[in-house]
């Protein structure tokens, strides 16, 4: 694969966590929204005859595909169980 694609998408995947957060979990209908929203930018560019915006706009599809696959494998967080809650730390063990 061309090392300058890698290299711009390295680098918006990058630009997305600065801006978004690195470590987030969305389901998988928000990724497919965001995903289409991106999808209608790079239609829009194309009709309008925007070359480098077409581009620009194919490496965010691809960025935003990749965040989605990403949060895929990783899996909805876990919620902690009842004695790992903040407040059951503050209390002292029963004797």
């Amino acid at each position: 694969m061309d090392g300058y694609i890698l290299q711009a998408l390295q680098d918006e995947r990058e630009r997305q966590d600065v801006k978004w957060g690195a470590n987030r979990y969305l389901a998988q209908e928000t990724w497919l929204t965001i995903l289409m929203e991106e999808v209608g930018e790079t239609a829009k560019a194309a009709l309008e005859d925007d070359p480098s915006g077409y581009a620009e706009e194919l490496v965010q599809v691809a960025a935003v595909a990749i965040a989605a696959l990403e949060s895929h494998r990783a899996g909805p967080p876990s919620l902690p169980r009842h004695g790992e809650w903040p407040e059951c730390a503050e209390q002292s063990p029963p004797h």
